[in-house]
């Protein structure tokens, strides 16, 4: 059972450390949008 539960914890590590990876990946993305938005309507305004 300690063996199991070991297991299941490092997984679960692993997991949290896939999905910070993803959620800065996406953050990047996002950020990359907002600041294209942001130059087109400077743009626009010109």
């Amino acid at each position: 059972l300690n063996v199991a539960v070991k297991s299941k914890e490092k997984l679960s590590r692993k997991a949290v450390h896939r999905n910070l990876g993803i959620a800065k990946i996406n953050l990047l993305v996002i950020a990359r949008i907002l600041h294209q938005i942001y130059m087109l309507g400077c743009f626009d305004i010109e």
